[in-house]
């Protein structure tokens, strides 16, 4: 599971969150968030400053973040040289079984 959330994040072209996830993968948004917390102090993901946000004049009517609340993510930059697009695609294909 944890390998298919890493795909995601790489096929993703913005941050995201555990509701956000949770939908992809149809796992409840609550569960989603305790793996998503794992990844992130296992260093494979990085949550986006919220106070970055905040300062954001457009934060409002954001379309990078979206409407959803809570932390949100991206894949870590250490973590995404390490994932081969090979596992990408094993994850994907394991999507759609």
């Amino acid at each position: 599971m944890l390998k298919q959330i890493l795909a995601q994040f790489a096929a993703s072209d913005r941050p995201l969150c555990a509701a956000d996830v949770g939908q992809m993968l149809g796992v409840e948004s609550r569960a989603m968030e305790g793996m998503l917390a794992t990844l992130a102090r296992a260093g494979r993901l990085e949550e986006v400053a919220a106070d970055v946000c905040g300062r954001c004049p457009v934060r409002g009517a954001c379309f990078v973040m979206g409407e959803r609340q809570g932390p949100h993510y991206r894949l870590a930059q250490s973590a995404a040289r390490r994932m081969m697009p090979a596992e990408v695609a094993r994850a994907a294909c394991d999507l759609v079984e």
